[in-house]
């Protein structure tokens, strides 16, 4: 273990100035110890005591920066003073006020049971809705039920217009 004694010599080996050895030795635990000689005390290190020193303020840094980043010098865009106020209700494509909100509409995933219709509220219905719950909602087996064919003189299957005669997007 070569030992480096004096503190003027220690601080040539650092590049430091005397005053910054001691100040690293006060602050930041750097390795220092007394050492006696026939003039008195004085400081003495090593450099394998120097260079463990260093490893542990890596490990101790690693992942962290020793001073924050620089902060830019010039805004990346200008705005007045009280731009958050003044352009609050504004969107991107430089329209004014909130931006539509789209309803989403929910999915359903289970189906609930349709429960069978009556003939009563067969009746009930008039003929165009009555046309759509025969053409669209029945079963086959509902059909048969209720005594009903399918309505295909009232409203064509398809059809998306919902009017009794035959239009020329239903025939076509």
């Amino acid at each position: 273990m070569a030992q480096i004694k004096t503190l003027r010599k220690i601080a040539e080996r650092m590049g430091w100035s005397p005053a910054k050895v001691l100040r690293w030795h006060k602050l930041d635990d750097f390795p220092l110890y007394p050492d006696w000689t026939k003039r008195g005390p004085i400081w003495a290190t090593s450099d394998e005591l120097i260079l463990l020193w260093e490893q542990n303020k890596v490990r101790m840094n690693q992942g962290a920066r020793l001073r924050p980043p620089p902060r830019p010098r010039h805004k990346s865009t200008y705005h007045p003073y009280n731009w958050r106020l003044r352009y609050k209700n504004e969107t991107p494509s430089r329209t004014i006020g909130p931006a539509p909100v789209e309803e989403k509409r929910h999915q359903m995933i289970h189906e609930e049971p349709v429960k069978p219709m009556t003939r009563e509220e067969l009746d009930n219905l008039g003929p165009v809705e009555r046309a759509w719950v025969i053409n669209h909602e029945l079963t086959p087996a509902q059909r048969e039920e209720l005594g009903v064919k399918l309505a295909e003189n009232v409203i064509p299957e398809g059809c998306t217009c919902g009017t009794e005669t035959p239009c020329s997007v239903c025939q076509g």
